[in-house]
Parts: structure tokens; sequence; C-alpha cells
């Protein structure tokens, strides 16, 4: 574990904002996996923190599961160096993360 996080350490980390809520899969992913090939297409070196990873709890209903996703975003937020935010309002409701 210690390992893996020195290693996230050595690339800049960076948190990809943007709507989820109210959208489909492929409108939460598809702007996210293009940024990540610009990103990281020749070579780039970077840890990209996707809130997608979550996606199957986004599904849940409950205030303790929203509460429990909140946490996590804020907690990737914290530990990036930077963030990238859709604020296109093509889909879904709300910014997202980028609120």
């Amino acid at each position: 574990m210690v390992l893996i996080f020195a290693i996230m350490k050595l690339k800049p980390s960076i948190y990809l904002a943007g709507p989820m809520e109210g959208c489909t899969i492929q409108s939460m992913t598809e702007w996210r996996e293009t940024a990540a090939e610009f990103l990281t297409e020749n070579g780039g070196q970077v840890h990209l923190l996707d809130p997608c990873r979550r996606e199957p709890f986004h599904n849940g209903d409950s205030d303790n599961t929203a509460r429990l996703l909140f946490r996590a975003d804020l907690k990737d937020i914290n530990n990036s160096e930077l963030g990238l935010a859709n604020v296109r309002h093509s889909a879904g409701r709300g910014s997202g993360t980028s609120m």
C-alpha cells in the first residue's frame, strides 16, 4: 500500500470532474476517456482520478450513499494537483463536482 502511494505521488494527479447524476454511462465516461487518451498520449505521466470508477454506487438512492460518494469525491479532489472539469451542459443534471 505504501509503495502504491509513493508511485502515485511521482505523477501529478488530475481529478476528472463533470456531470454524472442523470447521465448515461456513455455520457459520463466518453469525455473522460478522450481526456485520458489526450493526457497520456506520447508518454504523458499523470495519475487520473476518475469518479466513474465508483459508477455502480451512483445507482443507490439513499442519502447515505450520496454522502459516501461526496466524501470520496472530496478525498480525490484533495489528493489532486489539478482538476479538469467538463462544464458543458449536454447531459445530466448540474455540473457534478465541478460546481
